[in-house]
């Protein structure tokens, strides 16, 4: 998270619980945030998600959402084919890169143990 912060990639307004989460040493959670009582939190944590991935996705590259002289996403038949953009990408998979870069191996090691679950073992074949 530090490397985040550092590229200046944390807006203001989510500082005080960042820097928090940094000194307990973990993520924030859900309740520390309260995203349902303030949505403009809300789309901030969204944008520092999708800065994330962008940041942390090497291959395919992502980019950043195209947008019109207003600001509003371009739709897609207006979007360049050949690119993948960031909110292309299902919210669940930058809410796991999320969790893996700000959480760390303890994260990614739950996620295969859940994973485990529904895959049977093949070590015998």
């Amino acid at each position: 998270m530090q490397v985040f912060v550092k590229q200046g990639m944390v807006p203001n307004s989510l500082m005080p619980i960042i820097t928090e989460a940094m000194s307990k040493g973990r993520a924030p959670k859900n309740e520390d945030l309260n995203l349902e009582s303030n949505p403009e939190l809300l789309n901030e944590m969204m944008e520092l998600m999708d800065q994330i991935a962008m940041y942390c996705v090497i291959e395919p590259q992502l980019e950043p959402t195209p947008v019109d002289e207003a600001g509003k996403p371009l739709p897609p038949s207006a979007r360049n084919a050949e690119v993948l953009y960031v909110d292309d990408v299902d919210f669940n998979d930058k809410l796991f890169i999320f969790q893996y870069a700000v959480g760390g191996t303890a994260d990614l090691a739950k996620f295969r143990e859940e994973l485990g679950e529904h895959v049977e073992d093949l070590s015998a074949s």
